[in-house]
């Protein structure tokens, strides 16, 4: 038996066709959304540590000479100038160095930070706003890194208000 009246089942041209609309529509979109991601990443403010290569030169005694070379990507920021190293253990008395192709001046506090003593170097020139990205090298003493067979040593730092993409550490 046969029913009467309007058929909407579409023939196989129609089905066809209308696939290929969908799946035009959702590559489109797909290819949209990709790049808006893209600019996105590429554009966007993605303040962070690129890489963070330190190490630390033992002396007999357990102390150390530290030096420390952080690649610092800043975004688009317009605000920065520049940026803060907290080290524990660190006498703000010690000499401290610091190389830059941003503004290097430095200021050092004391800083206590979750129950220790330390140090807060700032970096860079309170009036002059940065972007992009800027190498750093800070070259500083140490006291207490080893102490008979036990490294005590904190060799990415505390207080990153920014991720940290790589780290490499090295013990000499």
């Amino acid at each position: 038996m046969r029913a009467r009246g309007r058929h909407y089942l579409a023939g196989p041209m129609q089905i066809t066709s209308r696939r290929r609309l969908d799946v035009s529509w959702m590559v489109g979109g797909g290819l949209a959304v990709g790049a808006v991601a893209l600019l996105g990443a590429r554009f966007g403010d993605n303040e962070r540590v690129e890489r963070l290569w330190t190490t630390a030169d033992l002396a007999p005694d357990g102390s150390a000479q530290v030096t420390e070379v952080i690649d610092y990507d800043f975004g688009v920021a317009t605000d920065k100038h520049g940026i803060f190293r907290y080290v524990w253990d660190l006498s703000p008395d010690a000499p401290i160095t610091v190389a830059s192709d941003a503004p290097d001046d430095i200021q050092v506090t004391p800083q206590a930070m979750d129950g220790r003593e330390g140090a807060r170097i700032r970096i860079g020139d309170p009036d002059t706003t940065i972007s992009g990205r800027h190498r750093y090298r800070i070259d500083y003493p140490l006291p207490g890194v080893a102490r008979a067979t036990t490294l005590d040593w904190e060799a990415v730092g505390v207080g990153w208000e920014v991720g940290i993409d790589e780290a490499e550490i090295h013990v000499v």
